[in-house]
C-alpha cells in the first residue's frame, strides 16, 4: 500500500488478486475431481504418488512447490525484518547491513527447516 503509485486503487488490486487466486485454486479443485472423481484426496499430490507412470508429473509438481516456495520466502522474510528493523526515513531501504540481515534470516530460516525436517514432515502430512 505504501509503495503504491496511486492508493487509491489498492481495493481494486487486493480484489484481483483475490479473484486470480480463486481461479487458481478452484480450476485446481475442479481438475483435479474431473481426474480423480470421489477418490480425490485433500492435496492432489497424495494421488498422483498413486498413479502408475505419473514420475512426471509428481516431480514437476514437486519442482512447481520448490520454486514457489523460493518466490514467496524472501516476500516473508522481508516482512519480518522490517517489522523488527524498519528502513529510516530518508535512508536507502537496502542498506548493506540490511541485506547482510536479510540474508542471515534467510540462513537461519534455512538451517531451522534443515534441521527440523521430520518433524515439519509430520505436521505437513496432517494437513
Amino acid at each position: 500500500h505504501e509503495c503504491m503509485r496511486d492508493r487509491r486503487q489498492w481495493r481494486s488490486s487486493v480484489a484481483l488478486t483475490f479473484f486470480l487466486a480463486f481461479l487458481y485454486y478452484g480450476g485446481l479443485g475442479v481438475f483435479g475431481f474431473l481426474v480423480f472423481g470421489t477418490y480425490l484426496e485433500a492435496s492432489v499430490t497424495q494421488n498422483l504418488a498413486k498413479l502408475q507412470g505419473a514420475l512426471l508429473w509428481r516431480n514437476a509438481s514437486a519442482i512447481a512447490f520448490l520454486v514457489k516456495i523460493q518466490l514467496t520466502a524472501p516476500l516473508l522474510l522481508n516482512a519480518i525484518l522490517v517489522s523488527f528493523w524498519a528502513p529510516e526515513a530518508g535512508a536507502p531501504e537496502w542498506p548493506p547491513s540490511r541485506i547482510l540481515g536479510l540474508f542471515g534470516l534467510t540462513a537461519l530460516t534455512a538451517l531451522t527447516a534443515v534441521a527440523f525436517a521430520d518433524d515439519v514432515a509430520a505436521v505437513a502430512s496432517l494437513t
